[in-house]
């Protein structure tokens, strides 16, 4: 209860300072709230079989919060309070026993101040979400679906939250337009930063307009810098993304492919042998959409992730590759524009090449999102 109470306080402050503001016609104010109406899994964990409890409750509250201080600068905000019960069945956990008491944590989705600079490029600084994929940068997942799937909504693969600032400029080629985005990045994390860790990244998402026959979008990120500046040698690190989006009438199909490397890894508790190695990541996803009605809409997601390692009870780096799959059909019913009944349903298969660990199981969510 504390920690709710400190979470609600810390919000009311936010808004607080906002509602000047607003009344005064200076700034807009909004929200997104994710509640589960239904939320329940079951499987096999290292053949043991077993159901998670189901449980309703509220998922996150996002507020939008922003303001144009003159024609060229402006400030947005999206604070959020997130609930946490760790219901997502882990690999080597039995399936329920990965659940904690409820936790309560106050954060950001986004704190940037944006101005418009000559030859019309926008830069924003402060708390951004790098479009390192679209599928996570772009939250076209979060419009989608209850939960992210293993690839995009994976910190190894396509998630990506950080501070640092964001260079923006659209390019126009007859039928094509190719927006560019150069961001300097922490390249850890937005709340702590120890200049150990600094990443450039680059992302070019071009569009064509095929008239008669839809749209095409490709997608494409790089980003590059070291991870671990305080030894010698520095150690590097490479991520990089490609992906293509295709619409045709009331049909959409979107898919990215995501590959890292982090080069002589030694972090946390290191690898059990004591010998460092490459860590290695790559996954993709692929969607395709139907809208049957305006009102109704279908998804099927296909997921894969692969690692050259997991982590042991003890925290150390193992030397066996790691594989997750999932399918994940969704249904959304759009109650009204903005506010949608989303089901899902997870089936994920995930196992190790060694043989220590492997978790088969389905998930079913009914989950209501409102934006306001």
């Amino acid at each position: 209860m504390k920690k709710v109470a400190i979470s609600l306080v810390m919000l009311g402050m936010i808004l607080g300072f906002s509602v000047p503001a607003i009344l005064a016609g200076e700034g807009k104010i909004g929200g997104n709230l994710k509640l589960y109406l239904w939320d329940q899994s079951g499987g096999t964990s290292n053949g043991d079989v077993r159901d998670d409890r189901g449980t309703p409750g509220i998922s996150s509250l996002y507020m939008y919060i922003s303001r144009e201080l003159n024609e060229k600068v402006s400030i947005d905000v999206q604070p959020t309070i997130s609930v946490s019960t760790r219901a997502t069945p882990r690999i080597g956990t039995k399936i329920g026993a990965q659940r904690t008491a409820t936790s309560v944590s106050v954060g950001f989705v986004k704190a940037y101040l944006k101005c418009l600079l000559p030859y019309n490029v926008e830069i924003s600084a402060g708390v951004i979400r790098p479009l390192f994929t679209e599928d996570y940068g772009a939250q076209l997942f979060y419009e989608e679906e209850l939960h992210g799937n293993c690839a995009s909504a994976n910190s190894r693969l396509g998630e990506w939250k950080d501070f640092g600032a964001e260079l923006y400029k659209v390019f126009e080629v007859e039928n094509v337009s190719i927006p560019a985005y150069l961001y300097f990045l922490n390249g850890n994390n937005y709340a702590t930063d120890d200049n150990n860790a600094k990443m450039v990244m680059f992302h070019l998402a071009p569009e064509v307009n095929l008239g008669n026959f839809g749209g095409l979008k490709v997608m494409g990120s790089i980003a590059t810098g070291m991870y671990d500046t305080n030894t010698v040698p520095i150690k590097p690190v490479i991520r990089y993304s490609a992906g293509l989006a295709y619409t045709w009438r009331n049909l959409w199909v979107r898919g990215e492919y995501m590959n890292g490397t982090w080069s002589s890894w030694t972090e946390g508790k290191g690898w059990t042998d004591g010998v460092a190695r490459d860590i290695l990541t790559n996954g993709y996803y692929v969607k395709v959409g139907y809208n049957i009605t305006p009102k109704l809409r279908i998804i099927v997601d296909r997921a894969v992730s692969v690692y050259n390692y997991y982590q042991d009870a003890a925290g150390k780096y193992v030397q066996s590759p790691e594989t997750t799959m999932q399918w994940i059909p969704s249904i959304n019913y759009f109650i009204t524009e903005d506010s949608i009944l989303i089901f899902q349903y997870i089936i994920h298969d995930a196992w190790r090449d060694d043989g220590n660990a492997s978790l088969h199981y389905s998930r079913g969510t009914l989950g209501w999102r409102t934006t306001f």
